[in-house]
């Protein structure tokens, strides 16, 4: 994900509008997301993800939720392809 995306991530969510705006915390976490991008910073990427999910109700931001969920699931699997490669050298 890259800082556009973090960006369209905060500002797209149709079934999240009657909710609270997203707290200046998560909006400053969303955008440190975005930038980090390089596979040595996927354990970081884990973390941070992890933590804005701690932060986020799924009452008030059902869809924004989901989407985190798939990047953490993402990331993840990315963090175990390199895991592999690592001990293949």
């Amino acid at each position: 994900m890259n800082a556009q995306e973090s960006r369209d991530m905060t500002a797209r969510h149709p079934s999240d509008d009657d909710t609270p705006h997203l707290p200046a915390e998560v909006r400053e976490m969303l955008s440190r997301l975005g930038t980090l991008n390089r596979p040595e910073e996927i354990p970081l990427r884990i973390n941070l993800l992890e933590r804005i999910l701690a932060l986020l109700s799924d009452a008030e931001f059902p869809t924004l939720r989901a989407e985190l969920h798939l990047e953490l699931g993402d990331t993840l699997q990315r963090n175990r392809q390199g895991d592999r490669r690592g001990d293949a050298d």
